[in-house]
């Protein structure tokens, strides 16, 4: 039962929506407007800037994202979660 570290699809974008929605749910923190516009537009709002997302699946379940944007100095890790179920398990 190994983690496998993907490349964003866009085929993936409920997935990417459903993890994103939860975290915050979990943390009692409400889906502002910028997360929603990361949430439902995630080309524009990272890969268009040169950004990438990772999706972690485990035996083919997403269990987790993670969003990388370009900085002048770095990067910026966005919109990083695991579920809950698949914390912990290195």
């Amino acid at each position: 039962m190994s983690v496998t570290i993907v490349d964003f699809r866009p085929d993936q974008a409920a997935v990417w929506a459903q993890l994103n929605t939860a975290w915050l749910a979990e943390g009692g923190f409400a889906v502002e407007a910028k997360d929603r516009l990361a949430i439902d537009n995630p080309q524009g709002v990272f890969l268009d800037k040169g950004g990438r997302i990772f999706i972690a699946e485990r035996d083919g379940e997403a269990v987790g994202c993670c969003a990388l944007v370009p900085t002048d100095d770095g990067v910026e890790v966005c919109k990083m979660t695991v579920t809950p179920a698949a914390r912990g398990l290195g």
